[in-house]
């Protein structure tokens, strides 16, 4: 069984963790391996409380940090540090991902 749990980050100091049996952890080495390959991957896994859910991994052209692509990103934190800059968000991962994925399939953006 493929299961995962992916814990994000709470804060920027916090760390992130990813809990999952060798099946799990198999899977989403492969799907990185592909996302290097193809921009985008996807797998299908499950928490352990049966539910199902997809992991979507994408590969970031963008490689320098100080790019503005990486300066408008969505950030992974789920909750702001007092004084946390301001930043306009830009770019965020669903976004990203239907991009790449229309581009693949051949067809335009609206």
């Amino acid at each position: 069984m493929k299961l995962i749990h992916i814990y994000p980050q709470s804060r920027s100091e916090d760390d992130l963790y990813i809990v999952g049996t060798n099946h799990g952890l198999t899977a989403l080495y492969a799907a990185i391996e592909k996302a290097l390959e193809d921009d985008i991957a996807e797998d299908q896994v499950v928490a352990s409380d049966g539910k199902t859910y997809l992991v979507k991994i994408i590969r970031e052209q963008q490689e320098e940090l100080d790019s503005d692509h990486w300066k408008q990103m969505l950030l992974p934190y789920c909750s702001k540090n007092p004084g946390d800059a301001e930043y306009e968000v830009r770019y965020e991962p669903r976004q990203i991902w239907r991009e790449i994925d229309l581009c693949k399939r051949g067809k335009k953006l609206m």
